[in-house]
């Protein structure tokens, strides 16, 4: 191994906010050579974004069942050191669930282990502006992906009017001073100019986001729940698709992957536009049945478990 430690890039953001497209377009201009290790968490027991990872020279490894920001938080750093000792890798990509505190992940790894070591070189968080207009003032576990100084990409900006998404920058800038720098991103893809020289000591003491002064959730983890369906698929796709649309008001993130002859369909809602693509896996075997999980608030989860139950089931 190198003596320059091993550096980590932690990709947050909300869920749907792009996470996933944004780890795909790196992973295609990862650079010829590097060792790298892909570190994938997800708060439920199936893993859905893990078989939407594109293929690549790169190892990776999976964290189900939790968040690694808090109650996974030792798995996160077990994995790490497997990763470290095993691998040997130049560089480590994290992907953290939805509904995970970017920064936290960060300090967690810096006070476990010396820089000269592991080297969290960057942490970015993805941020749809709709999203971002939908949950920011209310919904703690969203703005919550804000803390520290992280890189925030404001994701899907080919889709989003140019004066939405300079209303969501502003309101960053006005409401979280210690980001270090911003970039749209365009189908996964951004240029990223140069950061702002912000030290974490130069930011204002005690100082409360804006969310504080409005109402707040604060049942559960904010209210958050999640439902994981998994069976044959009773009716079509587009039965599916029509369920998902009704309920749209009820989803806050959805997706879904149902295998066909050779190849899997996945179906993805982001809290705003519902989305049907193909993918064409290696080995397409490995999905037997279909799998589906969504997140949603507490008060509609009992409804939207028996409305999907009818569909996806044995």
């Amino acid at each position: 191994m190198s003596e320059n430690p091993i550096k980590i890039t932690i990709i947050g953001g909300f869920l749907g906010s792009g996470k996933t497209t944004i780890l795909n377009n790196i992973i295609r201009d990862l650079p010829e050579g590097q060792r790298t290790a892909i570190l994938i968490n997800d708060f439920g027991d199936v893993n859905i974004d893990a078989l939407l990872i594109e293929k690549g020279d790169y190892s990776k490894k999976e964290i189900k069942g939790g968040c690694i920001c808090c109650s996974l938080k030792e798995k996160l750093l077990q994995n790490l050191l497997t990763i470290v000792n095993d691998e040997k890798p130049d560089h480590i990509y994290i992907e953290a669930t939805g509904l995970a505190v970017p920064w936290e992940m960060k300090k967690s790894i810096s006070t476990n282990f010396s820089a000269d070591k592991l080297l969290v070189d960057e942490v970015l968080v993805c941020t749809d502006a709709i999203q971002f207009k939908r949950f920011h003032d209310y919904l703690p576990a969203y703005s919550r992906q804000f803390e520290g100084k992280p890189y925030v990409l404001i994701t899907k900006a080919d889709i989003h009017a140019s004066d939405l998404l300079k209303e969501i920058r502003e309101k960053l800038q006005r409401h979280y001073p210690g980001i270090s720098g911003f970039s749209e991103s365009r189908n996964g893809t951004w240029t990223r100019p140069e950061a702002q020289d912000k030290r974490e000591e130069d930011l204002p003491r005690g100082m409360m986001p804006f969310l504080l002064q409005a109402k707040m959730i604060d049942t559960g983890k904010d209210g958050i729940e999640q439902l994981s369906f998994q069976g044959a698929l009773k009716e079509n796709s587009e039965v599916l698709k029509s369920l998902i649309s009704e309920n749209s008001e009820k989803i806050i993130r959805l997706k879904a992957l149902i295998p066909q002859e050779s190849s899997w369909k996945s179906i993805q809602f982001d809290g705003e536009i519902l989305s049907e693509d193909s993918i064409y896996p290696e080995d397409s075997g490995l999905l037997k049945e279909t799998i589906l999980t969504l997140f949603c608030m507490k008060e509609h989860r009992a409804y939207l478990k028996k409305v999907f139950t009818q569909i996806i089931g044995n």
